[in-house]
């Protein structure tokens, strides 16, 4: 084997002339591009590196994307709640905004109060207020504590009336009541307050009004003042007396025309064609009177024969006692006679 040649001695070459790059601080040599610089990928420390997530760092010359400038005296803008929540605090003064502080996400400190809010279909609500769930427009809140600008521009003004806030629905009614009353629409009066129950019992339930109740009680009540009337008539008239029968039923006809109609009526549904009292018998008659003198007892025909027959019955019978008494008498006077 031959050796192998000698390599020849190695020489030098010379560099182009080296810039150095303005942005970096780096030589590079003359007339060549500048490289691209590309960061290492960071160490991740721990087992766990592989499964981290990087998060690739922002550009240099572009800013970090930022939400909606915070309002000065408000809370920090963070997500939609804190945005909802600024916008809703839009006109409030300073001193009121610098009362509610952010604790933690959607948390937040009303004062003395600890208030969870929430979004709903693009609106503000609260979820929570201390341990209490509400589920109620943020709006609601700012009214319950006065930080509504109408409110708040009402306390800067001062009190207008020393009426309370608790009483404001109460004046609010009244005046509403007289409104309606002045111009006469609605009149109002005072209802007795319902008696509370026993306890363990329930209310009773309301009476409704039955119609046909009503009519049953009207027809009874007209019955028994009938049936009295009848009695009144039984006990006032003596059916035995014919000349009575017959001077009520001529008084009557003569000037009662609901007693003419009735008689006709009688005489009809028994078929009788002659209305001339004169041709029916007293018993006729007195089943006439008997069963249509209630009706017209207090007439001043039927008084007039009524109250005069009773007088002249009672002459009738204090003169025939008067006589017996006398007859008495002279019987005892005839027997001392014979003795």
């Amino acid at each position: 084997r031959q050796p192998p040649p000698p390599q020849p001695p190695p020489q030098l070459q010379l560099l182009p002339a080296l810039s150095a790059l303005p942005s970096q601080g780096r030589l590079v040599p003359g007339g060549a591009p500048a490289p691209v610089l590309v960061p290492p990928p960071p160490t991740l420390p721990g087992p766990g590196a592989a499964t981290a997530v990087v998060r690739p760092a922002a550009p240099a010359g572009l800013p970090p994307p930022q939400g909606r400038p915070a309002l000065p005296g408000g809370p920090e803008v963070d997500n939609l709640i804190d945005l909802l929540l600024n916008e809703a605090l839009e006109g409030m003064p300073a001193e009121v905004r610098a009362r509610i502080v952010k604790v933690g996400h959607g948390v937040y400190r009303f004062g003395a109060k600890e208030v969870t809010l929430h979004t709903q279909n693009g609106r503000l609500y609260v979820y929570r207020i201390g341990e209490v769930l509400r589920h109620v427009p943020f709006q609601t809140l700012l009214l319950e504590e006065g930080l509504t600008p109408a409110a708040l521009a009402a306390a800067a003004a001062g009190p207008v009336s020393p009426c309370s806030a608790a009483d404001a629905p109460s004046v609010a009614r009244i005046a509403q009541q007289a409104r309606q009353i002045s111009s006469g629409g609605v009149t109002t009066t005072a209802a007795a307050a319902p008696q509370p129950a026993p306890f363990g019992l329930g209310r009773p339930a309301e009476q409704k009004s039955d119609p046909q109740a009503l009519m049953s009680k009207r027809v009874e009540a007209a019955t028994k003042a009938m049936d009295v009337s009848k009695q009144i008539v039984r006990r006032s008239v003596n059916f035995e007396d014919d000349k009575l029968l017959r001077r009520l039923l001529s008084k009557g006809l003569k000037h009662d025309k609901q007693w003419q109609s009735s008689f006709e009526d009688y005489c009809t549904a028994r078929g009788v064609t002659e209305h001339d009292q004169k041709h029916q018998d007293r018993d006729f008659i007195a089943t006439f009177i008997e069963q249509n003198l209630a009706n017209s007892i207090n007439q001043e025909w039927a008084k007039k024969i009524l109250w005069s027959h009773s007088q002249d019955g009672g002459d009738k019978k204090e003169k025939k006692e008067k006589e017996k008494k006398e007859r008495e008498k002279e019987k005892e006077k005839e027997k001392e006679r014979e003795k």
